[in-house]
């Protein structure tokens, strides 16, 4: 059975060979700081593979990076507000 990669895992993949590619470090560099085979990063860069947090962190680290530069910007979903949610429920009552 084949799944496809959820696209923050193809841009975390690609943000990760990014930096490294940034850095001029090899995927082979990058493997033995991580102590992981070089087709691991591979597949982490190519999305195949989730890329643990702590796994995450690690590469960060290495790749002198925050881990959270590897998201998205707009990955994380909007939560509404207590005071949002208040302010739409006198709206309501009001209605």
């Amino acid at each position: 059975m084949t799944t496809t990669p959820h696209p923050i895992d193809l841009h975390v993949g690609a943000q990760i060979k990014a930096a490294r590619k940034l850095q001029g470090m090899s995927q082979t560099q990058l493997a033995r700081e991580c102590g992981v085979t070089f087709q691991q990063i591979q597949k982490y860069e190519s999305g195949a593979n989730r890329v643990s947090a702590s796994r995450l962190h690690e590469i960060a680290a290495i790749l002198e990076q925050r881990p959270g530069a590897f998201f998205p910007q707009d990955a994380t979903p909007k939560r509404e507000t207590t005071s949002e949610r208040l302010a739409a429920a006198l709206q309501e009552a009001r209605a």
